[in-house]
């Protein structure tokens, strides 16, 4: 069976979220549970820019070399709307992967870190996002700021 359809995308923005020291919230099953505070940060890209609101968390579930990390957080635009924004994916990452990530100038062809992004807005101006599906690469700028570049799917 052949697809009919590909579908294309485009950068949305790139992103900078600041972060606390992860707090240790035991074991489960599924691994160790970590629950990260966001504490700010910006946001900009050709159709929306702005900063992070001090408030949200990561929550990570790390079992060996894999996570499953979901986060909530809101972001504040420039011309005052507010989004708030829900992530969930996986990452995956070897010894030199993680040494990507946390020099600075992370590497994604060493390790897999991709989590959906789902927004929710009632500014009109940005409703667009409501119906859209989004997608994220992670990376990190330094050891309490992660970084991502965000990428939209085309109609």
């Amino acid at each position: 069976m052949q697809n009919v359809y590909k579908p294309e995308y485009e950068h949305l923005y790139y992103i900078e979220v600041e972060v606390e020291k992860p707090i240790k919230c035991g074991k489960l099953p599924e691994g160790k549970f970590l629950t990260i505070p966001i504490t700010g940060g910006r946001f900009e890209g050709d159709k929306l820019k702005g900063s992070i609101m001090k408030m949200g968390a990561d929550w990570n579930t790390l079992n060996g070399g894999k996570s499953h990390v979901s986060t909530r957080y809101v972001l504040k635009t420039d011309d005052g709307a507010f989004i708030s924004l829900f992530t969930d994916g996986h990452m995956k990452m070897s010894l030199s992967g993680g040494l990507s990530m946390i020099s600075g100038k992370p590497d994604p062809s060493k390790y897999y870190f991709r989590q959906h992004l789902m927004f929710k807005t009632g500014a009109p101006q940005y409703s667009w996002l409501n119906d859209r599906l989004a997608f994220a690469v992670i990376g990190m700028a330094s050891e309490m700021r992660i970084c991502y570049d965000a990428y939209i799917i085309k109609e």
